[in-house]
């Protein structure tokens, strides 16, 4: 466009020249080339000017389509990545949700664990402490027993000493004092078998 105007601008110089010399004597301004040089180039240019403009402006139809369809391609790009900014924040904080239930899960379970395994515990040490008393009571029976059966054998010792020696009373109370002092020492003996 401005090509053309600096065209137009120039045909209409040239013609100003030729109707000067015209008017100054130099003969007829139809009669100088420069004024037919002038009108043909204003007539091309005239004739130029619309197909030109034309080709121009639907050259530059074609390029502002072609960004309109670019920016509607961002925009769409843009709508597309907001979506999925929020899909993904809303995903984390899902995942932040589900981690923490999995926590308290885990310390509840713990805890849980915990008094199961002091519960059990305590059973096992009631089992063996009613285990141990059941075999110190055993061992005490045996003990009373064995102690039993010693003095019996004792005393049919020593009534077997008194009736084989037939002895006055006096002997044989020395005898069973002699025989109970020893109880303690083969008691002693009998621990270690």
């Amino acid at each position: 466009m401005i090509s053309v105007a600096k065209a137009t601008e120039h045909a209409k110089e040239a013609t100003g020249h030729v109707a000067e010399e015209v008017v100054h004597g130099h003969g007829a301004f139809y009669e100088d080339s420069t004024f037919w040089v002038a009108v043909s180039f204003v007539l091309v240019i005239a004739f130029l000017y619309k197909p030109i403009s034309r080709a121009f402006n639907t050259a530059m139809l074609v390029r502002a389509k072609k960004i309109t369809t670019r920016l509607e391609e961002a925009r769409k790009l843009r709508e597309d990545t907001q979506a999925l900014l929020a899909e993904c924040q809303h995903k984390i904080r899902n995942s932040e949700q589900e981690a923490e239930d999995i926590l308290l899960k885990a310390k509840a379970d713990v805890e849980h664990l915990k008094k199961e395994a002091e519960s059990h515990l305590d059973a096992v040490f009631a089992k063996r402490e009613r285990q141990a008393i059941e075999h110190i009571e055993q061992a005490e029976k045996q003990s009373i027993q064995e102690i039993q059966h010693l003095a019996v054998d004792i005393f049919i010792s020593a009534t077997k000493t008194v009736f084989k020696e037939d002895i006055t009373a006096r002997q044989s109370n020395t005898i069973i004092d002699s025989a109970i002092k020893e109880l303690p020492e083969k008691l002693a003996m009998e621990s270690f078998h």
